[in-house]
């Protein structure tokens, strides 16, 4: 990729989030304590990653962008947000200064889209909860929206998968299991990419976030057994 696509390490613009992340990280981290789960040899490597990336998380409460935070707390974070919670004052207010994206749930927003792509060409990581509502049932995600896969194929940019679910009381630690990158198909010439090419990367994410749960279980799973 370009070095056009890296995020820039001092942004002006973004003076109010990085302010926000300075007062506001330490409590935010306080309160989640987060225990990272890394799965697979390169899952570590979003570390070092400095261009643009999507990041891929169930949505099990208001809460989520937070938890995701926690966990890429090295990197500024934008999300896409329904538009109807943007709208409410003065929370809309704050979040855009946080780098929220409104977007419409009712219709395909074009807009939004389009702004999510030139961001992630910028170097942004967005944060995206593929499920397209808050999944109260239980802590299996429902397949995902192909939304974020499709503007990852366009902006050219990976998808970093994660998974984490509800504790059991608010004392108790976030476990946050993190992935492999998965890297939209390379088009040649310029060439757009096909449904088929949208689909299979966002299987594959999917695929790989229900991979991510079976060890995030197994790693709970071990903690109790060894008391």
């Amino acid at each position: 990729m370009k070095n056009s696509r890296r995020s820039k390490l001092l942004d002006f613009k973004r003076f109010p989030l990085d302010l926000a992340r300075v007062l506001g990280g330490p409590f935010i981290h306080l309160a989640i304590r987060p225990k990272y789960i890394y799965v697979g040899e390169k899952a570590k490597d979003f570390k070092k990653y400095k261009e643009g990336a999507i990041v891929v998380a169930p949505h099990i409460c208001f809460g989520d962008p937070m938890i995701v935070s926690s966990a890429i707390w090295y990197r500024r974070m934008g999300f896409m947000v329904a538009d109807f919670i943007m709208k409410k004052q003065p929370r809309g207010f704050f979040l855009k200064i946080a780098g929220c994206i409104g977007v419409g749930r009712e219709i395909v927003d074009i807009e939004a889209i389009k702004k999510t792509v030139g961001l992630l060409e910028k170097g942004r990581v967005i944060g995206i909860f593929a499920e397209g509502h808050i999944n109260r049932e239980n802590d299996i995600p429902v397949p995902y929206k192909m939304g974020s896969s499709m503007m990852a194929s366009q902006a050219g940019v990976p998808i970093l998968p994660i998974y984490f679910k509800r504790r059991k009381h608010w004392w108790n630690r976030y476990r946050i299991a993190i992935g492999e990158m998965v890297y939209p198909k390379a088009l040649e010439n310029g060439a757009k990419p096909s449904m088929k090419d949208i689909k299979e990367m966002n299987d594959e994410v999917y695929k790989r976030t229900l991979e991510l749960r079976e060890e995030y279980l197994k790693c709970v799973k071990k903690k109790y057994l060894r008391g």
